[in-house]
């Protein structure tokens, strides 16, 4: 039925069906076996790919490409649209050990990384468990964190990605859930509050709530930022509201720290310093 190919996989040769194969032949087992061998083909190659995104991470910007970022890199090199770039260099990052701003930043979904490579699990379900374990609290002990994870792979090995998506937010509600209580209980609720933590992955993580003078501020500030921005060429901007209104926030901080009103802290102004 089939002529093969040979294509290099993590080092290893494997056989891919060539052209012209007479799939018409096969029984309807024989076709969905092959289905699956070649979606496990697939999925290592994605853990291969991703461990060489940890490499070129790590190896700092990339001006010999002209681009900016590595998500734009995968954009013009591939190319994939930035979104999916953005997606494959946060699981990436999330499953591999890579150096981060302060040093070396350990695997969120070391797991993961090793059920991709053995494809074992899809590309979308890794995502949705590395996304996921990435935001438990810094609190939550080690052995916590790898017991979570093996609790959503179980799912992501043969649900769908909605569904691990969904089990994620269960676990993370129940995560938030046994968070340590404050030490004064009776304390008044503010009216402004601001919490952040970084993430394994990198990124920080913001929560909060204002009142309602500041609110419509914020809302006032970021309005103008966040709106759709359509290419030179007419392209219209294809970012969803929830990423239009991130990179407004990310605008509005530059704004602010180009202003340089910010006052001083221990005695020098705020510096950004970029590498």
């Amino acid at each position: 039925v089939c002529s093969f190919v040979g294509v290099m996989v993590g080092g290893v040769g494997v056989a891919l069906p060539g052209p012209g194969t007479a799939w018409w032949r096969a029984d309807r087992g024989g076709l969905v076996e092959q289905l699956h061998a070649l979606e496990v083909v697939q999925r290592q190659a994605a853990a291969i790919q991703g461990e060489i995104l940890v490499e070129m991470a790590d190896r700092g910007p990339l001006a010999e490409y002209g681009s900016g970022s590595l998500p734009a890199l995968l954009r013009d090199v591939l190319p994939v649209d930035l979104a999916e770039g953005k997606r494959r260099v946060a699981r990436a990052l999330a499953c591999h050990t890579h150096h981060g701003a302060v040093g070396e930043v350990p695997p969120a979904a070391p797991q993961t990384a090793q059920a991709l490579r053995d494809g074992e699990v899809g590309v979308r379900q890794a995502e949705a468990v590395a996304e996921t374990v990435s935001r438990i609290p810094e609190h939550v002990p080690e052995s916590s964190r790898r017991e979570s994870e093996g609790y959503l792979l179980r799912p992501a090995c043969q649900a769908t990605a909605p569904a691990v998506w969904r089990a994620g937010k269960h676990l993370l509600r129940y995560v938030h859930d046994d968070d340590p209580p404050p030490d004064d209980e009776d304390r008044p609720e503010p009216r402004r509050e601001l919490r952040w933590s970084w993430r394994r992955d990198g990124r920080l993580n913001l929560a909060g709530i204002v009142d309602a003078e500041t609110g419509h501020a914020l809302e006032t500030a970021l309005s103008p930022l966040a709106k759709p921005q359509p290419a030179t060429d007419g392209t219209p901007d294809t970012r969803p509201p929830e990423q239009r209104q991130g990179d407004a926030f990310a605008a509005m901080v530059g704004l602010v720290l180009d202003e340089g009103k910010l006052p001083a802290e221990g005695g020098e102004k705020p510096r950004l310093v970029i590498t």
